[in-house]
């Protein structure tokens, strides 16, 4: 869930950056600050209208999910906080040296006597 949350927040990133990138800088803003033209815009007027309500849609989409991602860790930190860490699966667990079997001590078989 968690996982979805946060591709749906890093599409709502990248559609937010390409609608300001388009948006007619109407007000002048820093468009007008460097000499760019501030009441014309490439996709007409009523298009200018459009992309200032996605933006507004997207931005607030924006907030949302990040004070639901917001909430989303803090109630896994306090959830820690309150159990601990989660238990080690026996995967995690250190292995014991294995006890090896006692090695008995033989001594060498006797020799035949000389003749």
């Amino acid at each position: 869930m968690v996982l979805l949350i946060k591709l749906i927040y890093f599409f709502i990133c990248i559609l937010l950056i390409l609608v300001i990138l388009v948006q007619d800088p109407r007000g002048g803003g820093l468009a007008g600050i460097f000499g760019g033209p501030g009441g014309t815009s490439a996709f007409g007027t009523k298009t200018a209208d459009l992309f200032t309500k996605i933006t507004v849609a997207l931005g607030v989409a924006f907030f949302i999910i990040v004070i639901v991602l917001g909430k989303v860790a803090t109630s896994k930190s306090i959830m820690l906080r309150t159990i601990g860490p989660p238990a080690a699966t026996s995967e995690e667990l250190p292995q014991a040296p294995a006890e090896e079997a006692p090695v008995e001590e033989t001594s060498p078989p006797p020799e035949a006597p000389a003749d």
